[in-house]
This record gives C-alpha cells, sequence and structure tokens, in this order.
C-alpha cells in the first residue's frame, strides 16, 4: 500500500509508535549487520560494551557493571571470563572490601575497544554514506531534535 495515496495509511505510519518501531527495528539491523562483519568469537557487541563501560569510566566492580550494562551478576562473570583469557582485562579483589572484584582493562581490551569502535563507526558511515545530501541533512536535523531532549 502506497501511503503517499492513503491519508489514513500515512497518519497511521506516522505516529511516534509506529515511528519508534520502525527506529528499533532499523538499529537492530544495523547492529546485526556490524556485529557480523566486525566481532568475532573473542569480542561481541555484548564484551565490547563492557570493554567500553572500563575504557571510558575506569575499574568497575562487578556489581557496577552488572548495574551499567543492565544483566545480571552472571553474565558479567560470563563476559569478563571470556575477556580475561583474551587478556583484555583484569579481575582483581577490591583494596578494601574483599568480597568484591574490580574489572581493570588491559592495554590489549583498550587497543581492541578503540580499534572495534573505529570500525563500527565506519560501518555505520558506509550505510549513512547511501543516503543523498538532503536526506543526510534531514538525519542530522531529526537526530539532533532526539538527542536534545536527553
Amino acid at each position: 500500500m502506497d501511503p503517499a495515496g492513503h491519508p489514513d495509511a500515512l497518519d497511521q505510519a506516522t505516529t511516534g509508535a509506529a515511528l519508534a518501531e520502525s527506529l528499533f527495528t532499523t538499529a537492530h539491523k544495523l547492529r546485526q549487520k556490524a556485529s557480523k562483519q566486525l566481532f568475532n568469537e573473542q569480542v561481541t557487541y555484548e564484551r565490547l560494551r563492557l570493554l567500553t563501560f572500563l575504557r571510558d569510566d575506569g575499574d568497575l566492580t562487578m556489581s557496577e557493571m552488572s548495574s551499567r550494562l543492565g544483566v545480571t551478576p552472571r553474565a558479567v562473570t560470563t563476559l569478563a571470563t571470556c575477556l580475561e583469557s583474551a587478556r583484555m582485562l583484569t579481575r582483581q579483589t577490591h583494596p578494601r572490601d574483599r568480597r568484591s572484584i574490580v574489572l581493570h582493562i588491559t592495554d590489549a581490551g583498550r587497543q581492541a575497544t578503540d580499534q572495534l569502535w573505529d570500525a563500527h563507526r565506519d560501518a555505520m558511515a558506509a550505510v549513512v554514506d547511501k543516503l543523498t545530501p538532503a536526506q543526510k541533512a534531514t538525519l542530522h536535523d531529526i537526530l539532533d531534535t532526539l538527542d536534545a531532549d536527553r
């Protein structure tokens, strides 16, 4: 059905809920495409997120990381175990609370994080470069408006 020829269909397609759903779907597809191109068994998107928090925020406890990622502590343990075996992070006992474990990014983890985000940005830029200059300007305006609401 052509929304341009049917005003009701256009109204339904441009509701906040419909546009949000389209945004979620597009973001998911872009992330899947990037994941296939960029990530491997050592570094997945989820592991990259963990490393990014450590790179940007410094050492974090397992419970702090669980909260940042929005996952269970067990999931953080699994992610950390994989990254530790790849020598991208270390786990150490907290100096003041021996029950807590602190995650620390290594130089190899920092380098991998930087390289993967650069590659991810390049992959997304290639997608955006398919847009016309007018579409890019519109997208820029839309993103600025959405970002201003944060």
